[in-house]
């Protein structure tokens, strides 16, 4: 009766010591930084706008990008980084609701968009309302809109 005591003892005990050993997995994602900066960039094939919802206490910044092959749009896209993932849920919900979305991806405290992409969307018009956004938003490195 002693032996099967101790068995089973040593069983309980030796479970817990293999199941407290070992390095735990970090499961939780680092979360994007909100970004203050307001810049624009304009390549041959791209032109990205990032802005900041507010400059001086920022709460999500915004980097909308707009690529292109030769004269159509290929792809235009939004990256919304929040400040946290509660609200990144409420943004995402925001853009599901929104009929000219292709895709909404949550991923901890950003929200990444695609959107559909209209056959007569030209790499001008995307250009030109990429710029008057940048103005608006007070971006460095716009360059003047010629209307």
């Amino acid at each position: 009766m002693k032996k099967r005591i101790f068995l089973a003892l040593l069983a309980a005990v030796s479970a817990f010591v293999m199941v407290g050993c070992g390095k735990d997995k970090d499961d939780d994602p680092t979360p994007a930084k909100v970004s203050a900066e307001a810049k624009y960039t304009e390549t041959d094939n791209s032109v990205v706008v990032q802005f900041p919802d507010d400059k001086t206490n920022p709460t999500a910044s915004y980097v909308y990008t707009t690529k292109f092959d030769g004269d159509k749009v290929t792809e235009y896209t939004v990256a919304v980084v929040c400040k946290d993932a509660l609200t990144a849920k409420a943004v995402k919900a925001k853009f599901d609701a929104d009929p000219e979305v292709k895709e909404v991806k949550q991923d901890g405290n950003t929200v990444t968009v695609v959107y559909n992409i209209d056959e007569e969307d030209s790499k001008d018009a995307a250009i030109l309302a990429a710029r008057l956004m940048g103005e608006m938003m007070g971006c460095e490195g716009v360059p003047e809109v010629e209307i």
